[in-house]
């Protein structure tokens, strides 16, 4: 939410990892070191010459999405992208990503093929399908927003079950008493 938060308020982390979330005393998370935050795209064209961008060079390469390693500037979906590898790391225990230098990196991520989970990995695959979608290469076949993704990854399953099963079953009895 911390990510979404400053999406809404125009700014883009641009270098969001594990490192960069402190969870407090309260169970919160929340997201820290703004170091190299921007403007989303959008709103630069309204900051003069110096903001602008033709490339972009920084964040952590592990974390970064695959048009930031071509050059591209950064936008909520390349944050998106850096939340899915943490989460994707959180859930697996791996990166999704993996190579032993910068350039097979690079390749790797822009190729947008992750590591398949650990064979004896038992996450849920509607759980898998979401963080896979956020890792996509093409930005926009990511979620369309921060505010999406998370509404995606907290929709209660066992309940939305439920309505189908209890929905079948009436559409059973009205074709049995039919």
């Amino acid at each position: 939410k911390g990510l979404q938060g400053a999406h809404e308020a125009g700014i883009v982390h641009c270098d969001f990892k594990p490192a960069n979330v402190l969870v407090g005393d309260d169970g919160r998370a929340r997201v820290l070191d703004f170091g190299l935050a921007q403007r989303h795209q959008d709103d630069r064209r309204d900051l003069g010459p110096e903001h602008s961008h033709n490339s972009w060079t920084g964040g952590t390469p592990s974390y970064m999405a695959p048009e930031l390693h071509m050059g591209a500037a950064p936008d909520v979906r390349s944050d998106q992208f850096a939340f899915c590898v943490a989460l994707y790391e959180g859930l697996f225990g791996v990166r999704p990503f993996q190579a032993p230098d910068h350039a097979q990196l690079r390749a790797v991520i822009c190729a947008g093929q992750p590591a398949p989970p650990p064979a004896e990995d038992r996450t849920p695959t509607w759980l898998r399908r979401v963080v896979l979608r956020g890792l996509s290469p093409a930005p926009g076949d990511r979620w369309p927003s921060m505010q999406a993704l998370l509404a995606e990854l907290g929709r209660d399953r066992v309940r939305a079950r439920r309505r189908w099963l209890i929905g079948g079953v009436a559409v059973g009895l009205v074709g049995l008493v039919g």
